[in-house]
């Protein structure tokens, strides 16, 4: 699959990701590398298609998709052709009290 957006992971999205992996692992080491899998999989088809999946209740062009149990909110930077990844968070959270800095 041709990649036409580069995808950046900010901070705090890779201590999301960190997170995710650490409490699979406690299952088992192929929850995680699983959950890496799909996730990759998943972003790959992402960068070919950038606008497929619908802005969320985030707004400011936040979007959102969902990973199994997680929730993968992004935005598209259409001029510099890039995906930002904001956070990586379980999708039973409330994840309204993660975004008073979405950056950090």
């Amino acid at each position: 699959m041709r990649k036409q957006y580069k995808i950046q992971l900010l901070k705090r999205a890779v201590k999301d990701l960190d997170s995710i992996c650490e409490y699979l692992s406690l299952f088992t080491i192929n929850a995680a590398k699983n959950f890496l899998d799909r996730l990759e999989k998943v972003l790959d088809q992402l960068a070919a298609h950038p606008q497929m999946y619908p802005e969320c209740e985030l707004g400011r062009h936040y979007r959102k998709l969902v990973l199994g149990n997680h929730l993968v909110f992004y935005k598209v930077l259409s001029t510099d052709k890039t995906i930002k990844i904001y956070r990586i968070l379980h999708a039973k959270r409330d994840t309204s009290i993660y975004w008073r800095s979405p950056q950090a």
